[in-house]
């Protein structure tokens, strides 16, 4: 499939347009949901001129809650570093204590994770999307 293109400063609009195109609202986006339709926008769609494009998953306590985020992070030459940031807030209980972050590239590399295991069976008190 050929790679569609989208300007970085408008991450946010075509990551919606892809939630849109899957019939989901990001309101009631499931973790599961929302890591396919990330890890689809990073597949099939490019930033133009990037010189950096990769996708990172980060998790751990945030205030009284505890989140689990799936991070693209983007960079035309010359220009900082912007991230579209997918992060689902739980409640924090002993199995979602736990911090980390790393880097992925496959659905394989995110199921694996701590961080993503630790949200199974739980429902997300909150889901937001930001662009920095």
């Amino acid at each position: 499939m050929a790679a569609r293109w989208f300007r970085i400063s408008f991450a946010r609009s075509a990551f919606l347009r892809v939630l849109e195109s899957r019939g989901v609202a990001l309101d009631t986006l499931t973790v599961v949901k929302g890591v396919r339709a990330m890890h689809e926008f990073v597949s099939e769609h490019r930033p133009q001129h990037a010189d950096l494009d990769e996708l990172v998953c980060r998790w751990g306590p945030a205030g009284e809650a505890w989140e689990f985020a799936v991070i693209r992070r983007m960079q035309r030459h010359g220009n900082p570093v912007s991230e579209l940031t997918l992060t689902f807030g739980y409640t924090a209980t002993s199995d979602r204590s736990a911090t980390g972050e790393v880097a992925v590239s496959t659905m394989q590399q995110i199921r694996a994770l701590d961080g993503y295991g630790a949200t199974r069976g739980a429902r997300p008190r909150y889901r937001r999307l930001d662009q920095s």
